[in-house]
């Protein structure tokens, strides 16, 4: 029985030294034991403001990056008629263009995503769980399982740095997703390619930690945790090939 007791001190412990971390740690955390951050997440003012927040800034960066490596497709502008000077300065202003709306996509784009997919998750919790638990709480999970889509992002601007791959050929045809089922394929219709560009190492990570991320915040089987993100991830899935479906 005492045994018990003080397995159970040091669980309580292990959570509150988890829940004093600094966001740096918690990071690292996510990465390497994800299920002892998410435990100390039972408290609802658990802080993610300052990780949204940058998670926004480096989602900025990596925008702007592949901005100035993208090349601008010519031929509209080119068809136009125009002399060779009116050419580079409609090229001029549409790659500000494009840089002033890869900075306000690039920040309000995941802060929206995180937000928006913590609603769905906060309300699908209220039928599938007995237990209460809070917006703020699956939006702390939602935030810290950002991470591997960040990390996707990072190495994307590792390789085309490094001239592995131009930044023109990885949107185009990996959808910025290189660790894919869709890399597997060539001549894949539009609904198809959206379907498999989906099924990605990074997005699934994603998938699995906000499950272990809900399981501890609600106080379910692990199990039933990662059926839930995984049933949301295939209602996104289906919603995106549906939409591309449309726009093609």
């Amino acid at each position: 029985m005492s045994l018990k007791l003080k397995q159970e001190e040091h669980t309580k412990l292990d959570q509150k030294n988890v829940h004093s971390d600094s966001m740096w740690k918690k990071i690292s955390g996510i990465i390497v034991s994800p299920v002892q951050v998410f435990s100390s997440f039972s408290s609802k003012k658990e802080p993610f403001v300052k990780l949204l927040l940058l998670i926004a800034i480096l989602n900025v960066v990596f925008s702007v990056f592949i901005t100035f490596e993208l090349e601008l497709d010519k031929t509209i502008i080119q068809s136009q008629q125009l002399s060779s000077d009116e050419v580079e300065l409609a090229l001029k202003y549409a790659k500000i263009g494009t840089l002033i709306s890869s900075v306000v996509m690039g920040f309000f784009a995941p802060i929206i995503s995180i937000l928006f997919q913590a609603l769905l998750l906060t309300l699908i919790m209220l039928f599938a769980s007995k237990e209460s638990g809070s917006y703020r709480q699956v939006l702390a999970v939602t935030t810290y399982s950002y991470m591997p889509i960040l990390i996707n992002s990072i190495l994307n601007m590792v390789i085309i740095g490094f001239g592995i791959i131009d930044a023109n050929m990885l949107l185009q045809e990996f959808s910025g997703k290189l660790v894919s089922l869709q890399i597997l394929f060539d001549d894949l219709a539009p609904v198809y390619s959206q379907i498999l560009s989906n099924i990605e190492l990074f997005s699934i990570w994603s998938v699995v930690l906000i499950g272990l991320g809900l399981s501890k915040v609600y106080n379910m089987k692990t199990k039933k945790g990662l059926l839930i993100s995984g049933f949301l991830w295939l209602v996104t899935t289906i919603v995106s090939a549906g939409f591309t479906l449309i726009v093609t």
